[in-house]
């Protein structure tokens, strides 16, 4: 990915409940950023771009699952 100036973020996430260990949610989230250039800094604003993306969906879903909890 390093030729197309993107960020590649993979990440699965989970959520367990601690009263009765029940496994709330556990989702995947990919998500690609373009970082603009070659430049490690570069590299690093769009890694935290996409780091910012993943965890908003996941909030957004962690959100839902718990409303479909109840």
């Amino acid at each position: 990915l390093a030729a197309s100036d993107q960020v590649a973020l993979d990440i699965q996430l989970a959520v367990v409940s601690a009263r009765d260990g029940h496994l709330v949610i556990q989702e995947t989230y990919a998500v690609t950023a373009p970082a603009g250039s070659g430049r490690v800094e570069a590299a690093v604003a769009a890694l935290e771009q996409a780091v910012n993306e993943a965890f908003a969906r996941f909030t957004t879903d962690l959100g839902r699952a718990k409303e479909g909890a109840r």
